[in-house]
This record gives C-alpha cells, sequence and structure tokens, in this order.
C-alpha cells in the first residue's frame, strides 16, 4: 500500500495539480480513505490503489477490489450519476463534491463526504471523509483549527475554478477559428484541384513535355494543402470534444491497411523505393473507430514515405503470443534523432524546424495519431536510429477488446 503522497508524485507536478493537491487538504486525523482511479481502454474507470484512515470504509479498501470499476468499488456510484461525474472530471479537470450516506442492516452507519479530484492524464483520486464518527469535541476543534486553512482552500478552489474556466474558453475559441478557418480554405482548394483536373484531361496531350510536368506539381500541392486542412479540422474536433467514435468490428487488414496500402502504392513507385504489406495472422479483427483508426496508419505510413529516399517501406500485421495485435511500419529511412525521440508525438513539433528544413510537414500528425491510438484502445511504440530508419509499432491488446 502506498502513502498518501505517492498519488502526488510524478516527473511534473503543474501548479494545477498543486492547487488540487492543497484543495483536497486530506487531515491525517480525519476518518478519511483516498482511491485511485484510472480510465482503462477510454471505457471504464477502475481502481488501482487506495489509502484507507477510517474503518467505516473497509469494504471498498479491500485489495480484492483492485481492478475493479468505480461502480463495483462504491454502492452509492450509481446514485447522482456519480460514474458520469467522475467522467466529466477527468475531461474537464473540474473537481466536484456530493454527500451520500451509508446503511448496514438499516441502519444509518456513516455520513460520507465525497470530493473527486483530477491528478493527472486519465487518472483521479476518490476521497471519502466519514463525518459521523467524529466527536463533538474533536470535529470543533478541527472546525476552529481549519478556519484559517478553509478559506485558503476556498480561495485556491476558486482560482483554480476561474483558471480552468478561462483555459477553457481560450480552447473552445481557438478550436472553432481552426475550424472555420479550415473550412473557408478547404472549399476553394477542393474547387481549384477540379477545374485542374479539367484542364488537364482537355489540354494535355497538346502541351509540350515540360508544360506537361506542371500539372503532377500542382497536384501534389494541392494535395498537401487539402492534407493540411484536414488534419487541422481533426485536431479542432479533438480539443473541442465535438468527434463521436462509432465504434465496431473492423478487419484491420482488409479495411484499412490493403486500401491506405493501394493509396501510397503509386507514391512510393514515383520515390523508386520498395513497398511492402504483409500478413502473419489470421484474425485481424479489432472492435475500433474505422475513422480515427484510418488517420493512424495513413500518417505513419505518409511520414514513413516522405523520410525514405532510398531502400523503401515495410507494413507487417501480426498477433503476438500475448493477445495483441500489432500492427508494424518500418522504414528505411532518415530516422529520428535520440535527443528529438521525447518530443515526437508533440504537436506542431519537428526535428527540422525553419524554413531551412529539409521536408515538408507541419508536425500534426504523429500528435493526432497517438491521441487516435489512445481513443481506440491501443498504443504506439517507436523505435529508432538516426540515419538508419524507424519502426512504429501499433498496439492493440484484444483481450480488452472482447
Amino acid at each position: 500500500m502506498r502513502v498518501l503522497k505517492d498519488f502526488f508524485s510524478g516527473d511534473e507536478e503543474s501548479k494545477k495539480y498543486k492547487l488540487i493537491k492543497n484543495s483536497v487538504n486530506i487531515n491525517p486525523d480525519t476518518e478519511t480513505s483516498v482511491f485511485h482511479f484510472t480510465r482503462k481502454n477510454n471505457f471504464a474507470l477502475v481502481l488501482t490503489d487506495y489509502f484507507s484512515q477510517s474503518e467505516s470504509f473497509n469494504d471498498f479498501s479491500s485489495s480484492q477490489n483492485i481492478g475493479k470499476k468505480v461502480g463495483e468499488v462504491f454502492p452509492f456510484a450509481n446514485n447522482n450519476n456519480f460514474v458520469e461525474k467522475c467522467f466529466n472530471t477527468i475531461e474537464t479537470g473540474k473537481s466536484f463534491y456530493d454527500e451520500c450516506l451509508k446503511f448496514n442492516d438499516g441502519n444509518i452507519e456513516a455520513i460520507i463526504e465525497i470530493g473527486v479530484h483530477k491528478t493527472d492524464e486519465d487518472k483521479i483520486l476518490v476521497v471519502l471523509k466519514d463525518r459521523s464518527r467524529q466527536s463533538d469535541s474533536k470535529a470543533e476543534a478541527e472546525d476552529e483549527t481549519s478556519a484559517q486553512s478553509s478559506e485558503d482552500v476556498l480561495s485556491a478552489n476558486q482560482i483554480l475554478e476561474i483558471a480552468l474556466d478561462e483555459a477553457e474558453k481560450a480552447n473552445n475559441v481557438k478550436s472553432e477559428f481552426l475550424a472555420q478557418m479550415s473550412h473557408e480554405i478547404r472549399t476553394p482548394i477542393t474547387v481549384i484541384l477540379s477545374y485542374i483536373g479539367l484542364l488537364k484531361s482537355d489540354v494535355l496531350d497538346d502541351l509540350p513535355e515540360d508544360m506537361r510536368e506542371l500539372f503532377p506539381s500542382m497536384e501534389r500541392a494541392g494535395r498537401r494543402i487539402i492534407r493540411t486542412i484536414d488534419l487541422l479540422l481533426n485536431v479542432a474536433e479533438l480539443n473541442a470534444g465535438s468527434y463521436i467514435c462509432s465504434f465496431n468490428q473492423i478487419d484491420l487488414y482488409e479495411r484499412v491497411l490493403e486500401s491506405i496500402y493501394m493509396e501510397y502504392k503509386k507514391d512510393a513507385d514515383a520515390k523508386g523505393i520498395y513497398f511492402k504489406l504483409k500478413k502473419d495472422c489470421s484474425n485481424c479483427f479489432i472492435k475500433a473507430d474505422e475513422h480515427t483508426l484510418s488517420e493512424i496508419f495513413r500518417n505513419l505510413i505518409d511520414n514513413a514515405i516522405k523520410y525514405t529516399s532510398i531502400g523503401g517501406v515495410e507494413i507487417s500485421i501480426k498477433q503476438t503470443d500475448d493477445d495483441c495485435l500489432n500492427v508494424e511500419i518500418t522504414d528505411t529511412g532518415i530516422g529520428i534523432s535520440d535527443t528529438y525521440l521525447p518530443n515526437l508525438f508533440e504537436p506542431f513539433s519537428q526535428e527540422e524546424m525553419g524554413y531551412t528544413r529539409g521536408y515538408e510537414g507541419n508536425g500534426l500528425g504523429l500528435a493526432l495519431s497517438q491521441k487516435y491510438a489512445k481513443l481506440n484502445g491501443g498504443e504506439i511504440f517507436v523505435e529508432s536510429e538516426k540515419g538508419v530508419g524507424s519502426k512504429f509499432i501499433v498496439s492493440f491488446n484484444l483481450k480488452n477488446k472482447k
């Protein structure tokens, strides 16, 4: 069992989490228990740890409850939309407070004061305090000694709420702006590309060779703009929380990988590099959202071909011994340096920045791919050596998908 401070430890602790830590205001003399829940595969909150000081919550703070969902740990979780409020705390970062009664053989056993606080991405603390077990004198003394502390906590909570509200408003404005401007740019670009196609079909045969080469350049530039706009729209949707997933059983090989392979085969051939697709498993079905799943591999394969000039790119899908479905995208391209790897999935981040960089791109594809992988219960792992090549492994745990 961990000591309480471990729940708030980590490599980085932002001001926001420091404020939350203060607002929890756990007094070791009170009848308090703390439960640590983690969101798994975007669908459930499960108990991963606890710290209990109250006998009133012994039936909650049991090692047998580790791994159970919040509704299975707390009987009161099925009342007053408690589970939905917990998920809302994870999404918004806003703490919430509640009270309920605990009964034993029809009698009131405890008056429970509840606080729920976000501590990290996909993690919350549920703090339970039994007010009924404190004596009047103890409660009175505690009230006197904590009067100033309560005021400080209230002030910290108010500052936190204001800061979160302002940040949320600013983020919503940014997302709306991105979406609106992306639509405004995409519509005329689509029209321009359509007319380029019509012109090409009408006049291509009558043009000299040097003029004919202009059409592929215009088409590539147009596709690049459309691709950038689509990435911006996807970012805006995720930030605004407006994207609605549709999870279905999908054959990852036939419905996703094969179609993307055919889509990029011409690009690989144009660069003179090999491009292979291998299937090393009989069952490639996975429960996922097809659109976001396709975007993961479209981004990764697009990058692999873009950064490879000699050798080629190989895509393989296989099932591992620990019941995971893995897709490996291996290239012999420029590779990634050890110093840049930790920043690889940061939005708008590229190893070469500025106007002199050797490759086009906006640094959004990998950041989105990582978010989409988590959305579908997957993970992305990277192995790379500068000047040798890279391997991206997208792994889905089939046990969690059944």
